[in-house]
């Protein structure tokens, strides 16, 4: 049934109404155009900064919001948080690729954005016709996404804690080619949950970990470091030749596949710019068959939130390798994609909610080292 308003916005029941946000005539422009080719979306208007955005939300709801960071009047980072704390919708977040733009958007996610979007870029080569199939896919993932209300003290108090000018003391890598490893895939609401969980691991803890997180080039680098001031375990981006050693935690880079490669007397990453696996790159697939190649029985792999099937067979591997394979349950998901699929097909031995996902790891590393 279609519903007309008296500002001429329109709903459209049955379909996900979408709400254009962003200064650019351009961009409203492109984004309308990609989001129509799909028969399930409906664009019910657009705005071109945050004060006119709420105005609209005032008289009406969207499914969906599209938002753009950097506009006038209202920018945002703003706009968001007046969304999230008053009348919480899902947000995907329009960015651009700088460094100053993966920092908001981080920051976006803290405010509860579900996801964002890169805008083409000419310098990546990254054209209209390479983010449409995302924008849509990320569109209906975002629209079935747990959404929640902004607690902006907890932001507020989180970010203090980033700016710290001193770090925590950090292990210093240790050569050791007979350590456990624990592999990591996450996707959508992943910025957020790993933030949850990585202060929690304690720095003795005698495994490296690696970290799939879908993010693009330049993005990584900067959650990496933001992970490392808030973490007593030292946390970096992935590059060739870094080892893998206890209390490190290795995030794939951007754009490349990371894999494990074996050294005389440690393991190290290799990164490549292979084609797409299970649509992404870098692919928790690729990361997670080459931990259950180099590490066994001594692997442990833990699927997270987010959407699609990236991961499932990886971790099917780490199993069948005589790993152990850790779901997080529906409950503590943003969008249970990945983690569902994983355990329908099997795969998984123990399904456990977001804060009991590191006391698992911890109890099942003390099993492992017994034996």
């Amino acid at each position: 049934m279609l519903v007309k308003t008296e500002d001429k916005l329109q709903r459209v029941e049955g379909k996900i109404n979408v709400l254009i946000v962003d200064d650019s005539p351009m961009m409203r422009k492109m984004l309308k155009e990609i989001l129509l080719t799909d028969k399930k979306i409906h664009v019910m208007g657009s705005a071109p900064n945050g004060k006119i955005a709420l105005a609209k939300l005032a008289l009406h709801t969207p499914d969906v919001i599209t938002l753009d960071l950097e506009m006038p009047h209202v920018d945002g980072l703003t706009t968001l948080k007046e969304i999230m704390s008053n009348n919480p919708i899902p947000v995907l977040i329009v960015s651009s690729h700088t460094t100053h733009g993966a920092k908001k958007t981080l920051l976006a996610l803290s405010y509860g954005a579900v996801d964002f979007v890169t805008k083409p870029d000419a310098k990546l080569s990254r054209t209209v016709m390479d983010v449409a199939d995302e924008i849509v896919m990320k569109i209906k993932a975002v629209n079935k996404a747990k959404i929640k209300r902004l607690d902006i003290k907890k932001v507020t108090d989180f970010h203090s804690i980033e700016q710290q000018a001193v770090s925590p003391q950090k292990r210093k890598a240790i050569l050791d080619k007979n350590i456990s490893v624990i592999a990591i895939g996450i996707s959508t609401g992943g910025p957020e949950a790993l933030a949850a969980i990585l202060p929690t691991i304690p720095p003795d803890i005698k495994a490296g970990i690696l970290i799939v997180q879908h993010m693009p080039i330049g993005f990584t680098k900067v959650f990496a470091e933001r992970m490392n001031k808030i973490s007593e375990i030292e946390v970096l981006e992935a590059a060739n030749g870094t080892i893998i050693a206890p209390g490190r935690v290795i995030i794939a880079k951007g754009g490349f596949h990371m894999v494990v490669k074996e050294q005389k007397f440690a393991h190290i990453i290799r990164l490549n710019q292979n084609a797409r696996v299970s649509l992404f790159r870098p692919s928790i697939d690729v990361m997670m068959e080459s931990v259950a190649e180099n590490f066994g029985n001594n692997s442990i792999g833990v699927i997270m939130t987010g959407m699609g099937y990236d991961g499932c067979e990886g971790i099917a591997k780490i199993q069948s390798a005589g790993g152990f394979s850790i779901a997080q349950d529906k409950s503590s998901s943003v969008v249970f994609g990945m983690n569902k699929t994983a355990i329908a097909k099997g795969y998984i031995e123990k399904v456990v909610p977001l804060k009991r996902v590191v006391p698992l790891i911890l109890e099942r590393l003390e099993v492992m080292e017994v034996a």
